[in-house]
C-alpha cells in the first residue's frame, strides 16, 4: 500500500472510531509508525483487519501492535492458495438449522487451510464450545 492510501485509510478509521481518539492523535512519531505498518501491507490486509477488529465489538483503537498481528494474519490469509469450495473466505454452506418455525441458514468452516484458520475463529470456538 502507498503513504497516502495509508494516511486515507488513518483517516477514515478515526472518523469511524469516534468519540475514541486515535492513537496516533497529536503524535506524528505515533501516526508514522501506523503508516509504515500499513504500507507494508496491501489493501486487502488492511481492510480485512480492520473488519476484524470491528467485528469484535471494540468501541476503542487497537494498540499498534494488536493492529500488526492482525495485519500479518491477513496477509497470510492471502497467500494461502484458494480454494475452489471456500473461495478462500473459509466457510462452506452446511445443513439448514430449523428453530422455533424458522429456518436458518448455516456455514460451517472448509477443510482447506482457510477453514483451519475459520475453525479458530471466536464466533466458531463459542459457537461449538
Amino acid at each position: 500500500m502507498q503513504t497516502e492510501r495509508a494516511n486515507y485509510y488513518l483517516d477514515k478509521w478515526a472518523v469511524r472510531m469516534r468519540p475514541a481518539n486515535a492513537p496516533f492523535d497529536r503524535n506524528e512519531t505515533a501516526r508514522n509508525e501506523w503508516v509504515d505498518a500499513l504500507t507494508n501491507a496491501t489493501t486487502t490486509a488492511a481492510n480485512a483487519a480492520w473488519a476484524e477488529w470491528q467485528h469484535t465489538g471494540a468501541t476503542r483503537w487497537p494498540n499498534l501492535y494488536q493492529m500488526q498481528v492482525l495485519l500479518r494474519k491477513h496477509a497470510e490469509r492471502e497467500a494461502l492458495a484458494e480454494c475452489p469450495a471456500c473461495l478462500g473466505h473459509g466457510w462452506i454452506e452446511h445443513d439448514d438449522l430449523h428453530h422455533n418455525g424458522h429456518t436458518y441458514s448455516t456455514v460451517a468452516p472448509c477443510t482447506c487451510p482457510h477453514g483451519t484458520i475459520a475453525r479458530s475463529s471466536t464466533i466458531w470456538r463459542e459457537a461449538n464450545a
